[in-house]
């Protein structure tokens, strides 16, 4: 693993490492007591069993395929060691991963995640090896320059990350990482590889704030066997009077190392090409940047609050970098206003977004509005209206009560209302029987006309035991959310299924 960014910025190596020294000296100067040498160690193992039947299993109906048993059938071990109270070990090894050897299938144990961790008692530094681990996020608040849920990121990397606080308001990330493909870390088991990484990334981040104010700064490096080189540079800065905060944040990114950077103008903005509702047309197409104002709002005695958040977010057909959740040529404005009484659980907000795509050369427009209103005992009604440009209106209502040991929750769309009136429908129930017995049920329709349904039993005597098992013609997840979020509600597969699941804890942490 190599940090390049430090080795090629060896004035930012040392303000860290003078940051580092200087939180370590004054802890050990703040703190006279003896170390406490007890060592605390504690353990887990959680089983899981799932069964799933489908009718149209190939080969045969109703089959339960021996090549998915690596993900039905799973142990999971997870250990945690505090030698002291500033250092903790942290393993998780689980079943499951399928090898073919001259035998056939076979399951096998792999380190899944693991880390060390050592932190100041008073926070001033934290250290940590990693592998596998949901660590790859940035300080940003408006832009996600690095997401976790990528699949090429979620459980892949392996590295390190220090966090340092040095003086009042002054807080500094580095983070490595390699990359490597499923298949090598199955291999070796799960255990760390320190070569033939086909992809490395470093980033360092740096900020400071103050009541009123804060300014960061970006860099990142990408080096990849497949894709190539790509470097970004970023800053944020923000500011702000009472409750009221404008943040802006722009990033670069270059085919190359970050040495390629200052090769290029960094802001090369046309300013005398910018005119209202034409910002774009001045900013550059390797950059992204991102602006928002928030605590922009304001109390009426007998009415309420209200507050208007508007945002502006533009990211250039050519920014290359693609470890986060940017999306190339997209253009994106938007206010949203919204209203709360001051007594009554009663809120409504209204939302326009205006959104171009110049590599689609597609736009949106739409208008939405949404009433809350929450009743005594649990009830909650949800009204909401899309109003999109060249389309008709789009119409949303969800009614939910939950009170009394039961849960119903009706959720109905009318897409295109007064035209095809293409009709959504979700109805959701639960009861509880007794203290470790309850029932679900859904009735499904999908504006495609399909009719689904699933029904589910549940037994749950402790939180160390649960075992499920139901039948349908879908497998339900996620349609609620889609049903209310999605511009076009997902399609769900119509499969009729038996679905059994057990799981087991034992121990004193949770999976």
């Amino acid at each position: 693993m190599r940090i390049e960014i430090l080795k090629e910025n060896r004035l930012l190596a040392v303000l860290i490492f003078v940051m580092i020294i200087t939180a370590a000296a004054e802890n050990l100067a703040a703190k006279g007591a003896d170390p406490d040498s007890t060592v605390n160690f504690r353990c887990s193992a959680v089983y899981t069993n799932r069964v799933m039947l489908l009718k149209n299993s190939s080969p045969f109906p109703w089959n339960d395929p021996e090549t998915e048993s690596h993900l039905n059938d799973r142990i999971s071990l997870l250990f945690q060691v505090i030698p002291w109270k500033d250092t903790m070990l942290l393993l998780k090894g689980a079943s499951g991963e399928r090898s073919l050897d001259d035998e056939g299938y076979r399951n096998r144990m792999i380190l899944e995640q693991g880390d060390i961790r050592y932190a100041l008692r008073d926070g001033r530094m934290n250290f940590r090896l990693f592998m596998r681990e949901r660590v790859f996020r940035t300080r940003n608040r408006t832009l996600n320059l690095m997401s976790d849920d990528l699949p090429e990121i979620s459980g892949n990397g392996q590295g390190v990350k220090l966090e340092a606080r040095a003086v009042k308001g002054v807080n500094i990330s580095v983070t490595s990482a390699d990359f490597f493909e499923r298949s090598q870390l199955e291999k070796s088991g799960g255990l760390p590889i320190f070569n033939g990484a086909p992809e490395e990334v470093d980033l360092v981040e740096i900020e400071t704030s103050r009541d009123f104010w804060h300014i960061g700064l970006m860099l990142a490096e990408s080096r990849s066997a497949s894709a190539g080189n790509i470097s970004l540079a970023g800053g944020t800065m923000g500011t702000g009077i009472g409750n009221t905060r404008l943040s802006v944040e722009f990033a670069k990114s270059v085919s190359g190392r970050l040495k390629e950077l200052g090769d290029s103008r960094f802001l090369d903005i046309a300013g005398s090409d910018i005119r209202f509702g034409r910002v774009s047309r001045g900013l550059p197409d390797d950059m992204e940047i991102g602006t928002e104002v928030t605590g922009f709002e304001c109390r009426v005695d007998g009415i309420g609050r209200f507050g208007v958040v508007p945002s502006y977010r533009y990211c250039g057909k050519r920014f290359l970098w693609n470890k986060g959740e940017s999306s190339p040529g997209i253009i994106e404005s938007s206010i949203l206003s919204w209203w709360k009484h001051q007594d009554l659980s009663v809120s409504a907000q209204l939302e326009f977004c205006d959104s171009y795509s110049s590599l689609l050369y597609e736009s949106y427009r739409a208008i939405s509005g949404t009433l809350r209103m929450e009743f005594k005992e649990g009830f909650e009604s949800i009204e909401k209206i899309i109003i999109s440009e060249d389309k008709r209106s789009t119409l949303i209502l969800s009614l939910l009560d939950d009170r009394y040991g039961s849960r119903v929750r009706l959720l109905t769309r009318l897409d295109d209302a007064g035209g095809t009136n293409h009709l959504s429908f979700l109805a959701e129930g639960s009861i509880d029987l007794d203290r470790s017995w309850s029932l679900r049920s859904s009735l499904f329709h999908q504006r495609s006309g399909e009719n689904l349904y699933g029904m589910e039993l549940e037994f749950r005597p402790k939180d160390r035991f649960l075992f499920r098992a139901g039948f349908g013609s879908y497998n339900p997840s996620n349609e609620a959310s889609s049903i209310f979020h999605d511009q076009v509600p997902r399609f769900f597969e119509k499969e009729r299924m038996i679905s059994f699941y057990t799981r087991i804890w034992f121990g004193e942490m949770i999976d």
